[in-house]
């Protein structure tokens, strides 16, 4: 783990996400639709980076926040938590 919030293999996932969004900048014609096609394509990037800076929160916070591939049930829920 890195002595930050994210853990080296997190750091290098954002990394590597960042260079499929320059591959796919590569890729795309300049046609038309360029520019809604890499929209949608940047979207689906920040989602995937969004899952992974997540990782951090639910680790700083496991009774609000799950970790990816579990459950929060699996955690002590807060006190005053809504359950519903």
């Amino acid at each position: 783990m890195s002595d930050g919030l994210l853990t080296d293999l997190e750091h290098q996932t954002l990394t590597d996400l960042g260079a499929v969004w320059g591959q796919l900048c590569k890729i795309a014609g300049n046609g038309p639709t360029r520019p809604e096609d890499l929209t949608e394509a940047r979207i689906h990037i920040h989602a995937l980076q969004n899952l992974v800076m997540a990782q951090a929160a639910a680790r700083s916070y496991p009774a609000r926040y799950r970790l990816a591939g579990e459950s929060l049930r699996s955690h002590t829920q807060p006190s005053g938590a809504d359950n519903g």
